[in-house]
């Protein structure tokens, strides 16, 4: 009609027709009426925020008076953690799926547990019932491959002090391992006076909340103990006694190779010899370690057992629940 009346109308300039998307806001698709957007729809992406990045659509694919996207195959379903991109427009859609999740969180969180966590007899949760099938494939490729980690500086500077004090003052080493903050290594130092009782622990939190006593034969190190393990075999030096007292027992299944009997340096303890004693809440845990030890030389029994006094703060905690406590002693054959 614009085009007839022009005609009509000799020189009278053409009107063009308004654009379809005129009167809506460039963002929201919406009627503009001069209000400001809600940031309900544009904002920076929380990714820790439950169900915040399920959906993510650009303006362009939203509709007007519609809230489903104008090309699907366009929707991104996912977005990584990396994702550099920072404000992002959401439709309503996806607004209420993160109102959703967000309860969904709460509900999960505010719920009450499912188990009873007064139960003493729960020990940890594994899949894992029975000795890993694989252990003594991986203990004797351990064995054929001999572990060759680096030493970590602060673990060399640690053993380096030791050996200092050990020429000033020979004496027979225990070694306790993972000696978290220390009280095993106090009361070892009771039990064996004439000897230096040497704790070792890669935290320096734990080790700061040792309790120290008048004891002189003792001290605690900070270092990595497979490391320290390594640097005191290549330094010829042996231990009259080895305490390994509630390691972390990694009880998943595919973290086999970070339990002691699973790790690479496994067999660096039959180059240390002297007796060993190994104690555990988790009786899979002394079962691997009782049939891994004769693969290296260790020979030893596994036991259950209550103690007269707690040697850790672990241990205090699981006589309290009640658990069952279980220990291997050995000693090696050289």
């Amino acid at each position: 009609r614009a085009h007839q009346a022009g005609i009509s109308d000799g020189d009278a300039p053409l009107t063009r027709p308004p654009a379809p998307n005129a009167n809506l806001h460039p963002l929201t698709r919406r009627i503009d009426c001069g209000e400001g957007v809600p940031d309900g729809y544009i904002g920076a992406r929380n990714i820790d925020e439950p169900g915040c990045h399920n959906l993510r659509m650009t303006p362009q694919m939203v509709a007007a008076g519609s809230n489903e996207p104008v090309n699907p195959s366009c929707a991104k379903s996912k977005v990584g953690l990396l994702d550099p991109k920072g404000a992002e427009v959401f439709s309503h859609d996806s607004c209420q799926r993160i109102k959703q999740g967000i309860r969904r969180y709460d509900v999960k969180v505010t719920a009450p547990p499912q188990t009873d966590r007064r139960d003493s007899k729960v020990v940890l949760k594994t899949r894992q019932l029975t000795p890993h099938p694989d252990l003594t494939a991986i203990v004797q490729q351990h064995q054929r491959h001999p572990w060759q980690k680096p030493c970590p500086a602060h673990t060399r500077a640690a053993f380096e002090a030791l050996r200092e004090r050990y020429e000033a003052d020979p004496r027979p080493l225990v070694l306790d391992s993972f000696c978290g903050t220390g009280m095993s290594t106090a009361r070892l130092a009771t039990r064996f006076p004439d000897a230096l009782v040497v704790g070792v622990d890669q935290s320096a939190h734990r080790l700061a909340k040792h309790r120290a006593n008048a004891l002189k034969n003792y001290v605690l190190l900070q270092a990595e103990a497979e490391p320290f393990w390594y640097c005191l075999a290549e330094a010829g030096l042996t231990v009259a006694a080895h305490w390994i007292l509630y390691p972390n027992p990694w009880p998943k299944a595919s973290q086999f190779k970070r339990r002691i009997h699973g790790h690479g340096a496994f067999p660096v303890l039959a180059r240390l010899g002297g007796e060993v004693e190994l104690r555990t809440n988790w009786n899979v845990f002394a079962e691997e370690f009782a049939q891994a030890a004769p693969l290296i030389g260790l020979n030893g029994a596994v036991e259950t057992f209550t103690p007269d006094e707690p040697m850790t703060l672990f241990e205090r905690k699981y006589r309290e629940r009640g658990h069952a406590l279980w220990r291997f002693r050995g000693k090696f054959c050289n």
